[in-house]
């Protein structure tokens, strides 16, 4: 994705670094990979792919039938509701939460239409996770940057949160980001079928610690934070924050992945409002010119890839339907289509709150 520029005042190096280990990638690096076209993949074995049309017709409707994988509780923290204590880290906390909603039901959708896929899948996928990747980097060094050493200022933090495991912590999920994406290159030279099962393990393997570790500040920072600061302090704080974001390298993304879950309108306002205050009259002109021009990269590039996936999969299902009645009309096996498109036993529901 192209950056969508308006930096104001030195960069900081947050964005795509790992934590504690110096090593740095783009975003955009891995979104400019070229494209691999629309072929399909082989699937499965040669002799599983010489099989007659009746035999895959009621394979490619049981792929869709299959269990695909757990989404766990994604549940929002509440925000914007007054407590400030709660916000700090609530709001970094739902974005990424956010993200993990669409990751899962993007690898759904590829599991259930695994008979299907094409390389363009396969692309749009990493196009889509690149973005995901340098947010939770992104985030990493946020909180080593800004967030812990303001609350290691006023309190001491133990436990998952100390800052030697912590620190170890982030470097595994980044190791298991890159696991992730070392399955890019196989889907090009093997089987689909034979690499989703290993891209399904590694998102699977990812996503349960991050949880952990942030639902733990999610009990402990809140209480530790009403005690040693005020809402004041938490305004002045947030001075801090728009600045870290506006200083780093993919502003005006991270920015957007920051509001998609905002739900109450005012607050969504005011924390755009916040973002888009730069100083000097040009400068706040230009910058909220970049900001806007940003949004259209952002949803053709991130949130769109989502939606393309929902209508690739209502494809799927009806041809998949389709050609299970054809079976039956020649006599042969049918699987029951009960459930055909979307409900709830083998449909995928739409995406969440797709804006």
């Amino acid at each position: 994705m192209a950056e969508a520029g308006g930096h104001v005042g030195d960069r900081s190096s947050a964005g795509v670094t790992a934590v504690a280990a110096g090593s740095q990638r783009m975003g955009s690096q891995r979104m400019g990979s070229q494209r691999m076209g629309s072929q399909r993949l082989a699937v499965g074995s040669g002799a599983s792919q010489k099989l007659g049309s009746q035999r895959m017709s009621s394979v490619r409707m049981r792929k869709m039938t299959e269990t695909v994988l757990k989404e766990p509780v994604l549940a929002m923290c509440e925000f914007g509701h007054g407590k400030w204590e709660v916000d700090v880290v609530a709001w970094p906390h739902n974005a990424i939460r956010r993200e993990l909603q669409d990751m899962y039901y993007l690898v759904a959708s590829m599991q259930k239409r695994v008979l299907d896929l094409t390389h363009e899948d396969i692309e749009d996928f990493y196009d889509w996770f690149s973005i995901f990747e340098m947010f939770v980097q992104w985030y990493f060094q946020y909180e080593e940057k800004l967030l812990m050493p303001w609350v290691e200022a006023a309190t001491s933090l133990n436990g998952a949160l100390e800052e030697r495991r912590r620190i170890a912590l982030k470097e595994s999920l980044v190791g298991r980001l890159d696991d992730i994406f070392s399955c890019q290159d196989r889907f090009a030279n093997l089987p689909a079928g034979e690499v989703l099962p290993a891209l399904v393990v590694a998102v699977d393997k990812f996503s349960p610690p991050l949880l952990e570790y942030m639902g733990e500040q999610e009990k402990s920072l809140p209480p530790a934070l009403l005690q040693v600061y005020s809402a004041g302090d938490k305004d002045r704080y947030d001075e801090r924050v728009f600045e870290f974001v506006r200083n780093s390298e993919d502003n005006h993304l991270i920015m957007h992945l920051l509001l998609r879950p905002v739900k109450l309108s005012q607050v969504k306002v005011d924390l755009r409002r916040k973002y888009l205050g730069v100083p000097g009259f040009l400068a706040k002109i230009k910058f909220k010119r970049t900001y806007e021009l940003s949004k259209k990269d952002f949803r053709e590039q991130h949130v769109d890839i989502v939606k393309q996936f929902y209508k690739r999969w209502g494809t799927a299902t009806a041809d998949a339907v389709l050609e299970e009645e054809r079976l039956q009309e020649s006599g042969g096996p049918m699987m029951s289509a009960k459930g055909f498109p979307g409900s709830g036993r083998i449909g995928l529901p739409p995406p969440k709150n797709p804006a």
